[in-house]
């Protein structure tokens, strides 16, 4: 599998390469426009990164945001709706997690890819945290 950047030459080499029976991981993914076109392009996986853009909201608008109305959480779910509800067989990894919420949010999904320290907080009972 090889990693490629979703920009709009990245999209273009997926095309080439799954045509050849190359299988692309599609990473540096922000957006629903994104993931349609590298599915439409044969992707095999996407990472969307949940946290950077958790991080574009919080920089331009100032604002605090919640588990229930993290933008990144909420991309994810809309490119998963998106692609529960078509023809496309392109798998997702979740990426780039900020926090613990993130990632309960987004369970159940097939793959994320979560850092130790953050998968630590997740199958840890809260009762063992050293501030409880």
């Amino acid at each position: 599998m090889i990693k490629v950047a979703s920009t709009w030459e990245g999209i273009q080499a997926c095309r080439v390469l799954s045509k050849k029976g190359i299988k692309v991981n599609m990473t540096l993914m922000f957006s629903l426009p994104q993931a349609i076109a590298a599915a439409e392009a044969g992707a095999f996986v996407i990472s969307p990164f949940v946290g950077r853009v958790l991080d574009w909201h919080i920089q331009t608008s100032g604002k605090a945001y919640t588990k229930t109305n993290d933008p990144g959480v909420q991309n994810l779910k809309e490119i998963l709706d998106y692609y529960n509800s078509s023809k496309f067989k392109t798998s997702i990894i979740a990426a780039s997690f900020r926090n613990v919420d993130q990632i309960t949010e987004l369970a159940g999904l097939e793959y994320l890819t979560i850092s130790v320290r953050r998968l630590y907080y997740v199958l840890t009972p809260i009762t063992t945290f050293p501030w409880y």
